[in-house]
């Protein structure tokens, strides 16, 4: 009895030092798995208009105002605009980095000036910086379904 007394403190101590990650999930349920690699995702977007896919990258920049959006690094370096689907969902407002996994429709997609202007003043750009944007910009943009957050910050607190 005593020896499994021992074993069984021993486990308990062995998990209760494990650093648990924090996930925080939005929208639809999604999972950790069957995420796309950095080449399938290049010949995925290579391949196809549009794609269903599930990926993972950085959090750089996100809507301060709700929440509404967010912006990507992937991991080949290439940049992300993430919209939430129907509106229907938002991040934390303000969310400044953390690791974010995503899964929804993906494809390359011509921004109007009005929306990119739109953008960084929810982003808290001063004027002079929304006043240099005068050309659309074609985007990797995601309507995503679900999204995890992995222990994200943010600079807005409400």
């Amino acid at each position: 009895m005593k020896k499994l007394t021992i074993i069984l403190f021993a486990l308990f101590t062995l998990f209760a030092c494990q650093k648990e990650e924090k996930k925080e999930f939005f929208g639809a349920e999604i999972t950790a798995d069957n995420i796309l690699s950095d080449t399938e995702l290049k010949s995925t977007i290579a391949a196809n208009d549009v794609a269903n896919v599930k990926i993972q990258g950085d959090v750089y920049e996100s809507c301060a105002v709700k929440g509404c959006w967010m912006k990507v690094t992937l991991e080949d370096g290439s940049d992300l605009m993430v919209k939430f689907k129907d509106y229907g969902f938002f991040v934390p407002k303000g969310l400044e980095s953390g690791k974010v996994i995503m899964e929804g429709e993906l494809k390359k997609e011509l921004i109007p000036v009005d929306e990119l202007k739109h953008y960084a003043e929810d982003a808290g750009q001063s004027a002079e910086e929304i006043a240099k944007i005068t050309e659309p910009e074609l985007k990797l943009t995601m309507v995503a379904d679900g999204v995890i957050l992995v222990d994200g910050k943010t600079t807005v607190t409400e």
